[in-house]
């Protein structure tokens, strides 16, 4: 049968079930983005993956040389210089400071490098990229961005510096200031498993349990939660639960609800 002659019943049927297919698509809605960790993992285990597919393609091409041929490139290669490096055959983006530790309430603040090493930080220490920054349960940490602003760590707090200007807050809370002078960066964003925050000159507190919670102090920020963006100004508060549901209402800008962030403050100069 050819197009001229094909059923128009057959038509409408293919659109019926298109329609159908759409509909259902609509309403399912974006899959919710993996944990933080989960991604991590995921991330690691790819990672290693293409290093060991790597190494067998070399181990394989070079059993299938011969050994006089293998000499002769070895010494053409020593000859002219022409060595690859372990850096050219595996390009990495290299890791870059993006904050330093200024204070801490107790001593119980780690560092977790992407090999999993791990070492106790002290006021002074730099942090880098892709490194995760921990806290105990009676430790509270402040650090200084390399891009502008400070963040400040709640007890038993798990943040992944992804960029000097993206970090991952997989438990615990933080409280951003961007502080009152220019900034080299445009603004940090904050990534939870319930959405994303960007801040758009602003002090807020994000804290992750059972949910996502983000009180606006100063300024405002936007939450992204799967491509729908909810805006918070000061003495905001915006309550997103695990459903999915959101729910805002006032907050004081001052009083015991923001004591916690007091505790590893910058003290005020009064020099003079």
């Amino acid at each position: 049968m050819t197009d001229r002659q094909r059923d128009p019943i057959d038509d409408r049927e293919v659109t019926s079930e298109r329609d159908a297919i759409a509909r259902l698509l609509k309403i399912a809605g974006p899959r919710p983005r993996a944990p933080l960790a989960t991604r991590e993992r995921v991330r690691r285990a790819a990672h290693q993956q293409w290093r060991d597919d790597l190494a067998r393609r070399r181990r394989r091409r070079f059993a299938v040389r011969g050994a006089g041929l293998a000499a002769m490139a070895a010494a053409l290669a020593l000859a002219f210089g022409l060595v690859p490096r372990a850096e050219r055959l595996e390009p990495t983006v290299p890791a870059v400071e993006v904050a330093t530790l200024t204070a801490a309430s107790g001593v119980d603040v780690s560092l977790h490098g992407e090999a999993g090493a791990k070492r106790v930080l002290r006021p002074g220490d730099v942090i880098s990229s892709r490194a995760w920054l921990e806290t105990g349960p009676r430790t509270r940490a402040a650090v200084e961005l390399v891009g502008g602003g400070s963040l400040r760590l709640d007890r038993s707090t798990r943040l992944r510096f992804v960029t000097e200007d993206r970090v991952g807050l997989e438990s615990g809370a933080i409280y951003f200031d961007s502080g009152p002078g220019p900034r080299d960066s445009a603004g940090i964003t904050v990534e939870t498993d319930w959405g994303e925050v960007e801040e758009i000159g602003t002090q807020f507190e994000v804290r992750t349990s059972d949910g996502l919670r983000v009180r606006v102090r100063e300024g405002r920020i936007n939450l992204d939660r799967q491509g729908r963006v909810y805006e918070a100004v000061a003495g905001t508060e915006l309550l997103l639960s695990p459903g999915g549901s959101l729910s805002r209402r006032a907050v004081p800008l001052f009083g015991p609800e923001w004591d916690w962030v007091l505790e590893v403050a910058e003290p005020f100069g009064l020099d003079g």
